[in-house]
């Protein structure tokens, strides 16, 4: 379980820095999308520390349909390579 918690930060945390640089917005910005202090934000972004599920729901909320939905099919690919399902 704990290989699998390592690459699903990984995974959103490369999806979630993405979308900030595409948008051409500071790390400010998404920290207050993601409802965290700027600090912690930096710090999730560096991989020192994981997102909440909360934070993952505020992001899947800035997505279109058709993107959220993409991203929750490379998690659940993510889940059957890891054999958690």
């Amino acid at each position: 379980m704990e290989r699998f918690r390592e690459k699903f930060n990984e995974c959103l945390r490369e999806q979630v820095c993405s979308y900030r640089r595409e948008k051409g917005q500071s790390k400010e910005w998404m920290a207050a999308r993601l409802h965290v202090d700027p600090r912690s934000y930096s710090d999730q972004e560096k991989g020192e520390y994981g997102f909440s599920a909360l934070s993952f729901l505020f992001f899947l909320m800035l997505k279109s349909d058709e993107e959220a939905v993409s991203l929750l099919h490379e998690l659940r690919k993510l889940m059957n390579e890891n054999e958690i399902v």
